[in-house]
Parts: C-alpha cells; structure tokens; sequence
C-alpha cells in the first residue's frame, strides 16, 4: 500500500466553504488571536520573568504576547550590550505596550531600574540610543519580527523608543484597545520583562548575541 493511500480522504470543499474558512482565519488573525511562533532567546532567561496587564475581563492577545516576548529579549540584549551604557547592582525592567499614534498602531519600549520603590528609566545618549535602536532591530529580524523605522526622542533622555506594530492585528477589529479606564486614562496591554541586576557575565552574554547578528543597514533609526 501506497503512502498516499494511507492518507485519510477528505471531501473537497466547494468553493463558498473555502471562502469562509479563509474568512475564518482572516478575523481570527485581525483580531490578534494567531501569534508568531516564540523564538529562542538570546538571553538567558525565562517565562516567569515576563508579567501582563491588559484590559480588565479580557485575556491577552496572543499575537501582542508572542511578539512582546521575542520583542523585549531583543531589547534587553541591546540595552546591555551598550558600550557606553552603565548598570547600578539595582534590578533591570523592560516592558513594551500597544498605542495608537498618528492613526497608527504602535509598540513602545522603555527601559527602567528599581531601587527599593523608586523607578527611574535607563538614560540614553543620542550615541547609545542609535546604538541599541540599529541593533534592536537586526536582532528582531532574527526572529522574523520587522519594527521598521524605530524612533528615539532627543529631548528626553531616556530610553523609550516607538516603532509600527509589527503584528497583524487590526486597531478596529479589538474594540477594547484604548477604551478609557476609571482613572480617565486609556488602557492598553503591556508586558514586562524583569531582568534583575545586570552583571558582567549577562553583559558578555548580549555582547555575543550581538556579534552573532549580521547588521542590515536598511534599518532607519529616527531621531527626533
């Protein structure tokens, strides 16, 4: 007997049932319920260091949650990786969330250090920023994730960086995102990735997942 004799039969679907399965997929897709496959990290680390928040009553997006994993991996590893960056023995956070700016669905990244229960970013030069913006984004591309142009803001020192979302999921289609919580604010879903102190074996770790990435000079890292 034939391997393909071995395979079940299925009935032909008919054109109408293609379209709907195509249908199908197609919302579950805009609506951020298909995600990336997560790829390997480049540091060491693992699920329980991440942490969610999302809307209340809704659970989190999939896709926002497999590209927000790969994304702060990415981030991390060229945050410390950065010659001309410095690390206090307080713990390292980075997180990203969703926004809409300028009529487009956008992912934000921001770095911060925790000494007991003062948070502050991590301070940027315009050197450092262009730095972990350019390899931020090979890094990503390793994982088949494209941020495209990656945005820094020069005129305030920190490290938050904002780029178009990368996924697939349609800003209308999840009728949540943004909705006004009760402080007035609107509410988008983040995710945080604790690092805890960044020491030198974990500084040499990115270091090397740096040389192991071929830099693409396509990239455009915008300064504003």
């Amino acid at each position: 007997m034939s391997q393909r004799e071995l395979l079940p039969a299925y009935e032909k679907l008919s054109k109408e049932d293609f379209q709907r399965a195509c249908s199908s997929v197609r919302r579950l897709i805009e609506y951020g319920h298909v995600g990336p496959g997560l790829k390997p990290f480049f540091l060491p680390i693992d699920g329980d260091q991440f942490a969610y928040s999302h809307h209340s009553g809704e659970y989190p997006l999939p896709e926002f949650v497999s590209i927000s994993m790969n994304i702060l991996d990415c981030f991390a590893t060229a945050v410390i990786s950065a010659p001309t960056l410095h690390f206090p023995p307080i713990p390292l956070s980075v997180r990203c969330w969703l926004s809409d700016r300028d009529d487009r669905l956008t992912l934000h990244l921001e770095g911060t250090l925790t000494a007991t229960e003062q948070i502050r970013p991590v301070e940027m030069t315009e050197d450092s920023a262009v730095w972990v913006a350019s390899h931020l984004r090979a890094l990503a591309e390793v994982k088949d994730i494209a941020p495209g142009d990656i945005c820094w803001d020069r005129s305030m020192p920190d490290s938050s960086f904002w780029f178009d979302y990368p996924g697939r999921l349609v800003r209308h289609k999840v009728p949540w995102l943004g909705e006004l919580g009760k402080d007035g604010k609107a509410q988008w879903p983040e995710c945080e990735l604790m690092m805890g102190v960044i020491d030198e074996p974990m500084r040499e770790r990115a270091r090397q997942a740096i040389g192991f990435v071929e830099m693409d000079d396509d990239g455009i890292v915008l300064v504003q």
